[in-house]
């Protein structure tokens, strides 16, 4: 159900800057990004990008 590379929807919400609750998984064959060890997370248009590798990210 859940990877070690996916973010929980807090830590993804603070990497959008909006409430958890508005923020979900992104409908995008996850796989694929699994695959390269990210988890996808969406608020409509806004995407939070997690590597494993990268312990921060700030995207603004």
């Amino acid at each position: 159900m859940t990877g070690k590379d996916e973010i929980s929807r807090a830590e993804a919400a603070r990497l959008l800057g909006v409430s958890a609750g508005v923020v979900k998984r992104c409908p995008i064959p996850f796989r694929q990004y699994r695959n390269r060890g990210k988890a996808i997370y969406c608020r409509d248009d806004v995407l939070a990008f997690k590597e494993k590798s990268t312990t921060t990210g700030t995207a603004a």
